[in-house]
């Protein structure tokens, strides 16, 4: 939840915070906010010059001693606020190393109440909040003004509030109270990811600025002049487009105007303006009899979809009134914006979209971002805190307007995979479903009413978006949709203008349709618990099919059961949720299949348990869907995937095979890999094969537990190794990972090459945790090593190892990577470093020359390893205590890289400088020094030199399943 403080004079607050059940016993209320704004626009400087009045009204019961401001423009101040913070947890790092001209700010502030100086400070957390210690404390019934000075120094293309040249987005940059309800105070600071909540009550705004900027704001134009100059430009279109001016903009070349907007019954108040913009006019006539008019203001371009925003616009307004609640104001705006913070942004009568692409993504976005009027404008909930209520409610608007508008559209179409070999006959509904589900696959989804500031970006947008989206489809499909769309209308009309919680939509719906809905607002919502039936069997019994369903997941929720023939929908059923296993029964129609949520409605997260034949010996069988690569798990296909394996070492020569898995997209409990291949050079199999289950727990440290088994036979060896891992939950929203590994393995090596035994037993420990950020990304490994054989060789090593990687500056990084390792010395694989036959005692890696024989050149005997100190020059054998550091620097468009090795073997001590060739994948080491040479730590010769050349691989496919999770 968001951290709520306590300031010196918020003492009368300590009941509310200290106890939640107090502060929902309360009765609801809400504050009211009145402003007056006056604001000038310098485009040279890039900078507002502003005074701002507001009257305040206390509908609270609590005398209040204190009012917080949001001062949101400094959120753009420095590298040290919460949005530069966020910036940097979602690895975006362009405001973190923009220059200062770029940032922005807020200042010349100097609060007054009714006219007398009040005392104020910044938040000691935060400088984009501020806290005002009332001169006169405001009673409850009470009004105060409050004024003052401010000016905004507007920052470059970072997020909402800014401009690209002059093309001007002006949001979030006035002073304004933080939300004060039955909890408390809502002063948060300014954040990228995770929107807002601002108090209700009228805006009167006057704008100074150049008189041939066309304007797009929140509420209603005052001046009849700039009416009917914004309605000449409209009619002109041809001749905006071509950039040419109309006789109109003759008398304001080089003039300034003062325009006024008004509007009451909002909570926000945003203005965009260009000297460029092409303006549209329309006006739509609402089932009431009401006139909206709509505007588009638009960048002028010859090929451009915006020339029908309008048509967009008009649209959007009437379905989201009749499917949700008539729109209330007397005009609708949409903007093409400069600044390229996500598709678009909205704020109450106007929207800002950044996005053009074709016709039907343009009539997708002006849709969503204009419903937000509804969700966000009208029903204003906290976003910061409920993201789903505004996105989510919007978007399953925004989806059953798309399929209403175009039912044709595909795959394709909606995000760009073209509807061939896994992804055949695969609509949108299968694309929602995907998006909604994908994490929980995994175990990863967080419960979706956490708040957005908690949220990894990905997550932050599936859930809010997409799952809710995808709940409230589900819902409409068990209520129907009459019953569903009396819901909605009752929820708008009953909390339109006011601050509707989780706990209200739920009573609502409730009220409404008379169904009891904690399975679906309280579960689905708040828990990461997931809906699983599985269809077990059936038989014909009478006139009706009796089919046993099996609850297999944590959920009690409602299902629907198809019946299908010929691949067509003949039948639908809906049954209430329950536990365990039960028998329903549905009406005899003759069909080919049975199949639980046959078109994805509803968030089931297996769907390989989903069908089952009417007829036939093998009722559960579907047909098989083999693919090249991947593909993604349906409830009508079942899956094989393959590919073509194709493999060199100097032992095995060429090896030629074939790949079959499972893997899909979707996470599986379940998974395998089958590689067999043929060695040539053996005359033998070889390959690798691996098996994998998931037990997924809703622990509060772990989040599954994963049994692993693989077999491999390479380079005359054989391992077979068995794995229970241990994979650990993560919090909040860093990009993390972090899982312990037991395992013993079994190896026999036939070559009779190399320091290991014939034969060994392998028992290891490993931890592993990976971090990144946008400034850092580490990884940590520590692990435990015990080697056995049958001549009571016990060898066990300790080696721990730490890498990372640090932007210093935009185009910098520094690589920095440190490693120690200890084995005692009864004999065994000690620590080696050598080229084309490395001390791989797991035998995890892929040597290219594993047994030494050299027969593939440079190729195999300069390929080194990096997991035992990352030294490359040279080669260096059995010790007992190995330690290294190794440092490079690297920057972005220059391949070549300076490094420097240092390594301690035993008592010895070596380093090697040079420059390193990145190439992603590849690494390739050029030395210039160490002194592993003979003469002047220099190489004496060019074959003494490109004999110490190395080159790396960086993947590990040892910890192949490991590394596929979905965060």
């Amino acid at each position: 939840m968001m951290k709520k403080r306590i300031l010196p004079g918020m003492l009368m607050l300590i009941p509310v915070f200290a106890n939640p059940v107090l502060a929902q016993e309360k009765p609801y209320f809400q504050q009211e906010v009145n402003y007056k704004i006056e604001v000038t626009l310098d485009d040279e400087k890039h900078m507002l010059t502003a005074k701002e009045e507001i009257e305040y009204v206390n509908k609270s019961p609590d005398t209040l001693k204190v009012l917080y401001f949001h001062l949101w423009p400094n959120g753009y101040k420095n590298k040290n606020t919460a949005l530069a913070r966020q910036f940097v947890r979602n690895n975006s790092t362009g405001f973190r190393y923009a220059d200062d001209t770029s940032k922005g700010w807020i200042d010349q502030l100097d609060f007054r109440q009714n006219g007398q100086t009040v005392q104020w400070e910044y938040d000691p957390e935060h400088i984009d909040i501020c806290l005002l210690k009332l001169n006169i404390p405001l009673p409850p019934g009470g009004r105060t003004r409050i004024s003052t000075p401010f000016r905004v120094k507007l920052p470059g293309d970072f997020s909402r509030l800014g401009h690209v040249g002059k093309s001007y987005q002006i949001s979030q940059w006035y002073p304004k109270p933080a939300v004060y309800d039955r909890e408390g105070w809502h002063a948060m600071p300014y954040l990228n990811q995770g929107e807002f909540f601002s108090e209700f009550g009228s805006f009167e705004v006057k704008i100074t600025l150049g008189a041939m900027y066309r304007v797009a704001a929140t509420g209603q134009l005052q001046e009849q002049e700039e009416k009917d100059w914004l309605k000449a430009l409209s009619e002109y279109l041809n001749i905006q487009e071509k950039g040419e001016r109309l006789p109109a903009d003759e008398p304001r070349l080089g003039k300034t105007k003062t325009i006024t907007f008004k509007q009451d019954r909002v909570h926000d108040f945003a203005w965009f303006c260009s000297e460029s913009y092409v303006v549209r006019k329309s006006e739509i006539s609402l089932p009431s009899g009401r006139k909206v008019a709509t505007w588009a203001f638009f960048e002028p371009r010859k090929e451009t979809p915006w020339k029908k925003a309008t048509e967009y616009l008009d649209e959007a307004i009437l379905h989201y009134s009749r499917w949700v609640g008539e729109y209330p104001y007397p005009a609708a705006t949409a903007v093409q914006g400069a600044l390229s913070a996500g598709g678009g942004m909205e704020y109450p009568m106007v929207t800002v979209i950044s996005a053009g692409g074709s016709p039907m993504v343009l009539d997708n976005v002006i849709t969503h971002e204009i419903g937000h009027n509804w969700f966000y404008g009208i029903l204003a909930s906290n976003e910061r805190e409920h993201a789903w209520m505004d996105e989510g409610f919007n978007s399953y608007i925004e989806e059953r307007y798309m399929n209403e508008r175009y039912p044709e559209r595909t795959m394709k179409e909606e995000i760009g995979v073209p509807p061939v070999g896994p992804f055949k006959g695969l609509g949108i509904h299968w694309y929602s479903y995907l998006s909604s589900t994908i994490h929980a696959s995994y175990n990863y989804q967080y419960p979706i009413n956490t708040p957005s500031v908690e949220l990894p970006s990905i997550q932050y947008g599936l859930l809010s978006y997409k799952r809710t989206a995808l709940l409230l489809n589900y819902l409409e499909d068990y209520l129907g949709q009459e019953k569903f769309d009396s819901c909605m209308h009752a929820y708008f009309d009953t909390w339109k203008f006011r601050h509707p919680s989780p706990a209200d939509v739920q009573k609502v719906f409730e009220e409404t349709s008379g169904k009891k809905l904690d399975w679906f607002f309280l579960t689905l919502f708040n828990t990461e618990k997931q809906v699983e039936y599985a269809l077990t069997s059936i038989h014909k019994e009478g006139d009706q099919y009796k089919v046993k369903v099996k609850n297999r997941g944590q959920v009690i929720a409602p299902y629907p059961i198809q019946l299908v023939s010929e691949g067509k929908v003949i039948g639908t059923y809906w049954f209430e949720g329950h536990e365990g296993s039960k028998e329903q029964s549905i009406p005899y129609r003759e069909c080919d299949k049975l199949v639980l949520d046959r078109d994805y409605q509803t968030p089931d997260l297996n769907l390989r348990n989903n069908s089952l034949r009417t007829s036939g010996l093998f009722k559960r069988s579907e047909p098989l869907q083999v693919s090249l690569l991947t593909g993604v798990t349906q409830n009508s296909k079942s899956q094989l995937h393959w590919f073509p394996a194709l493999g060199y070492n100097t032992r095995d020569q060429f090896m030629l095979g074939l790949g079959f898995h499972n893997q899909d997209i979707q996470g599986k409990r379940f998974n395998y890999l089958l590689m067999p291949m043929y060695s040539f050079g053996d005359n033998t199999l070889a390959g690798n094969f691996l098996f994998k289950y998931d037990w997924y727990l809703h622990d509060k440290a772990l989040k599954k537990i994963r049994l692993m088994t693989q077999y491999k036979r390479f380079a005359g060896y054989d391992k077979v190794e068995p794995s229970l891992n241990f994979l650990f939950r993560t919090k909040g929203y860093a990009i993390r990972k972090h899982w312990l590994s037991l395992s013993y393995g079994w190896i026999s090596d036939r070559t009779g090459t190399q320091q290991f035994p014939q034969q060994y037993g392998l028992s290891r420990i490993r931890y592993q945790q990976f971090r990144k950020n946008g400034l850092h990304e580490e990884e940590t490994r520590i692990s435990v090593s015990y080697v056995t054989d049958a001549d009571s060789l016990e060898h066990l090593r300790l080696e721990l190892s730490h890498s990372r990687i640090d932007r210093i500056g935009r185009k910098d990084r520094l690589v920095t990577r440190f490693y120690a390792g200890f084995a005692n010395k009864n004999g065994g694989p000690y620590f080696s470093l050598y080229s084309a036959s490395s001390t791989d005692i797991g035998r995890d890696y892929y040597l290219f020359d594993r047994v030494g024989n050299a027969q593939f050149g440079w190729v195999g005997t300069q390929q080194a390893l990096r997991d035992q100190g990352g030294f490359t020059a040279a080669n260096l054998f059995d010790g007992s205590m190995l330690l290294s550091a190794n440092v490079e620097y690297r920057r972005n468009g220059i391949l070549l890289h300076p490094y420097v090795h240092g390594l301690v073997l035993n008592s010895d001590v070596y380093y090697e400088t040079g420059f390193g060739l990145n190439l992603g994948l590849l690494n390739i080491y050029l030395p210039v020094a160490s002194n592993v040479y003979a003469e002047n730590n220099l190489p004496t010769n060019f074959e003494n030199w490109i004999n110490s050349v190395r080159f790396t691989l960086n993947y590990n496919f040892s910890s192949l399943y490991n590394q596929l999770e979905i965060r």
